[in-house]
């Protein structure tokens, strides 16, 4: 039984033996019991009239998740999936967002659903290696959907050895996992993923729509053109250097529950997302607000979660601050998307609250305590906006321009290490879900009315 599985308090564990009788796994007829009859979907029918012998395999696979009003899609490259690609770049209705690791592209896309707008998850077969306890913690858990559009890597017509050692234990791993998922060969079998899109919406759930060479082939054979794209001149390796090694935090007397008091007391209306551990529970018991989401697990994905959110937020017109809260430690985790937010310019405040340790463990150091500048290195991938404060008066000061100016900014809030005794979170994650959506009217508020009522009657 795999441990990871376990969902949130007061939700049952669904026993692995029990696994193929409740969820789609991957059957020989690549379909899920759920939807396994041959009937055409209704996103399918309705696109049948716009097909076109001369569409690419990738430009119908992206008609068909249009046609499920998929409008942000976040991405880890890979070489079969270069045309498809291709086809989201050169879209100016759809939104898509690179990203430097699988696991930061699902925060993001988890962060996009929460906002109210369908996202998918773009990535080699590899990546579902990567992100399995991400899935587990943060999209499972909070029971969000996200679609994986998957190239079946080490599959027929593979060159690399390598890949075929996780391909064919791929499978197995999804059964065991309890992930839907379908197989694609052909065009023809697009019908098969728009059943596999429609299951995952219906149940709530992550699925994973596997694309093999035979899929790609003939896309690849055609010629590869990549768009240029105006290269920035990087800084003086003196200037990195002198950045990222500027020395420890300055000694600090007060500590993170102080800081996030002040925050609290002067955040206004802005959507919060805080890390998990002590600064969830801290948060929780100084003040507990709808528009706050905790993390209950995915240690360095808040910083994705809440970069996807104002992305989609904005994109549906809403014009409030972002906030994210993050953690030394949490932060260090996934430095990338530092140079993610520098890249996508969100509205949002990054608040860095540096005590040097991983303080909800026990208080074993960080790198940050002996030679790690977070803001220097926040400079360095791009964040020109960034600023360290010591004391409540700068860091309040700094509330006062970084909560009403526009784009991103970072503050690195140095604190003393320690924390008072709080009570654990009594929200379950599907509650902290629920209500953080209903509080920015998110519920189906990106799909057209026919798509809605469509997908709630199958």
């Amino acid at each position: 039984m795999l441990s990871f599985l376990r969902m949130s308090s007061g939700y049952p564990l669904l026993l692995l033996k029990y696994v193929p009788l409740l969820t789609c796994i991957v059957f020989p007829s690549n379909i899920c019991p759920r939807v396994r009859q041959p009937h055409r979907s209704r996103c399918m029918r309705n696109i049948d009239h716009t097909r076109s012998q001369s569409m690419s395999a990738s430009a119908e696979l992206l008609q068909v998740l249009k046609a499920h009003a998929i409008q942000l899609y976040t991405s880890f490259p890979d070489k079969w999936l270069g045309p498809f690609l291709r086809e989201l770049e050169a879209d100016p209705t759809l939104l898509h967002i690179p990203s430097t690791i699988e696991r930061e592209a699902l925060g993001i896309a988890v962060g996009a659903q929460l906002a109210g707008l369908r996202s998918a998850l773009v990535m080699p077969n590899s990546g579902i290696g990567n992100l399995l306890n991400d899935w587990a913690s943060l999209a499972y858990n909070y029971g969000i959907t996200v679609p994986w559009i998957v190239s079946d890597r080490g599959s027929t017509g593979e060159q690399m050895t390598t890949q075929m050692i996780w391909h064919s234990r791929l499978r197995d791993v999804l059964a065991a996992a309890g992930i839907p998922a379908a197989n694609c060969t052909s065009t023809l079998q697009l019908p098969d993923i728009a059943e596999l899109l429609e299951y995952g919406y219906t149940t709530r759930q992550c699925v994973a729509a596997l694309f093999p060479h035979a899929f790609w082939r003939e896309d690849l054979a055609m010629p590869q053109i990549n768009p240029g794209s105006a290269l920035r001149a990087p800084l003086p390796v003196s200037e990195l250097v002198a950045w990222a090694k500027s020395g420890p935090p300055q000694q600090a007397t007060w500590r993170r529950y102080d800081a996030l008091t002040c925050l609290l007391d002067m955040l206004d209306d802005a959507w919060l997302f805080v890390t998990l551990g002590d600064p969830c529970k801290e948060v929780y018991s100084i003040r507990d607000r709808e528009e706050t989401f905790y993390m209950l697990g995915s240690m360095g994905v808040v910083l994705p979660l809440g970069l996807g959110f104002a992305r989609a937020y904005a994109a549906l017109g809403g014009q409030r601050k972002t906030v994210v809260v993050d953690g030394d430690g949490s932060q260090l985790m996934q430095l990338g998307s530092l140079g993610t937010l520098a890249r996508e310019q969100p509205d949002v405040a990054l608040i860095i609250i540096d005590n040097g340790s991983y303080g909800s463990t026990g208080d074993q150091p960080t790198l940050t305590r002996t030679q790690v500048n977070l803001a220097g290195v926040a400079q360095a991938l791009g964040l020109q906006n960034t600023l360290m404060v010591g004391t409540p008066h700068a860091f309040e000061a700094r509330l006062k321009t970084v909560l009403t100016s526009p784009g991103p900014s970072v503050t690195v809030v140095t604190v003393c290490p320690g924390a008072p005794v709080t009570p654990l979170l009594p929200l379950p994650a599907i509650a902290i879900a629920q209500r953080f959506r209903e509080a920015c009217g998110a519920e189906a508020a990106s799909l057209p009315p026919a798509f809605a009522a469509g997908l709630s009657s199958s």
